[in-house]
């Protein structure tokens, strides 16, 4: 099964988003908020959703294909998604 990923950038940092991937247990309170992310320094980290939305995605892939074969690296089967929606 491919996992949906979004490739973001904000300043010069390709962060790798993952919307359908809840970073914390539905008993959480923040579970609804919260999704996880993927970057080259800090690997798998938690994103709120609203910073999600302000992110701007990346343009091409050459903005985010190293970040892409690190993640194929550890497994993933990546489904990269083209809008927010």
């Amino acid at each position: 099964m491919k996992t949906n990923v979004m490739f973001c950038i904000e300043d010069d940092h390709i962060v790798a988003v993952f919307p359908k991937e809840r970073f914390y247990p539905a008993s959480h309170s923040l579970h609804r908020e919260v999704i996880t992310a993927y970057a080259h320094i800090g690997q798998h980290s938690a994103c709120h959703i609203e910073y999600y939305k302000a992110l701007k995605p990346c343009e091409n892939e050459l903005q985010f294909k190293s970040l892409k074969k690190e993640l194929e690296g550890l497994g993933y089967e990546l489904k990269v998604l083209n809008s927010k929606d």
